[in-house]
């Protein structure tokens, strides 16, 4: 396997070839740490499965803003026509926790992306985060030079220290759910139903840190109502945490569900995992069907 490091044309990755030919590359966003660390680690898991992919740092880094806020989209697009440019005719993208948000969003957004894999998803535009991880009064997302409609901070009234020090675990569930009953609009909501390709949804049924199944749901339920041509599925797991990515990540153990069930969630995040191979592989297979018609 070979990795090489990208800084240019506005984004900043590491890409990991599978060493098999492959027309379809996937790009891979971690969360809202925005940075390398984990999302190459993900990455390196499916290039060494045949599925040639490349990290996106899209905030936090040298190369990159600093905060979560008005983040372009168009480091997607930039990502994209890198990947163009080594001979990839297709591209996927997978994205977990608010990298979720940022796949899905930009897959509304840039016909180029041919599938979606969105684990922990949002079904809204947020707002942003300062370096702190405190609420920024801004979108988290741009596109065109414009920031993008959000569902804002400004009502939080998080009860991080008492659910802490109850459950021992970081818990906003309740806090999102609120914000989603009160704020959330059509404006601030992703156009899922623009999305070239299918969709692939994995939530946990006991995640505390938002509701992804809720939202997933959601989701579902608009891909539905606009009659979405492409395959879409929501895979919600029982035994799973917020991180249900496949590597592992000292940031599991704040959640009471990894502690409890370790080795089930562990079997999650593996089936969880394995789907995703199937989908990206599938979708291998059409387009090498395709090029040779």
């Amino acid at each position: 396997m070979i990795e090489t490091s990208v800084k240019e044309n506005g984004f900043q990755g590491c890409f990991y070839e599978s060493g098999s030919e492959s027309n379809l590359a996937l790009i891979v966003l971690t969360g809202s740490d925005g940075r390398l660390d984990y999302a190459s680690q993900i990455a390196e898991r499916f290039s060494e499965n045949g599925i040639p992919s490349i990290a996106i740092a899209y905030f936090n880094t040298s190369e990159t803003l600093k905060d979560l806020s008005e983040i372009p989209v168009e480091i997607i697009e930039h990502a994209i026509s890198w990947l163009n440019g080594k001979g990839f005719i297709k591209t996927a993208i997978y994205g977990i926790s608010k990298g979720a948000e940022y796949a899905l969003l930009s897959a509304s957004l840039i016909k180029q992306i041919n599938a979606v894999i969105a684990v922990s998803a949002s079904c809204c535009v947020f707002e942003g985060l300062t370096a702190k991880k405190r609420p920024a009064a801004v979108s988290s997302w741009s596109w065109r030079g414009k920031a993008l409609p959000f569902i804002s901070f400004s009502n939080y009234t998080p009860h991080f220290f008492i659910n802490f020090l109850k459950d021992r675990e970081i818990r906003f569930i309740d806090e999102y759910d609120r914000l989603l009953d009160t704020e959330m609009n059509e404006s601030n909501t992703i156009k899922v139903e623009n999305i070239n390709g299918p969709i692939l949804l994995i939530s946990a049924h006991e995640d505390v840190m938002w509701p992804s199944e809720r939202m997933g749901n959601l989701i579902m339920d608009r891909l539905k109502s606009k009659n979405f041509e492409f395959p879409y599925r929501h895979e919600v797991y029982q035994y799973a945490s917020h991180v249900l990515c496949p590597i592992y990540s000292p940031v599991r153990k704040i959640f009471r569900m990894e502690r409890k069930y370790r080795k089930e969630c562990d079997i999650s995040r593996n089936e969880a995992f394995k789907l995703s191979l199937d989908l990206l592989h599938k979708v291998s297979i059409s387009i090498d069907m395709e090029a040779k018609v």
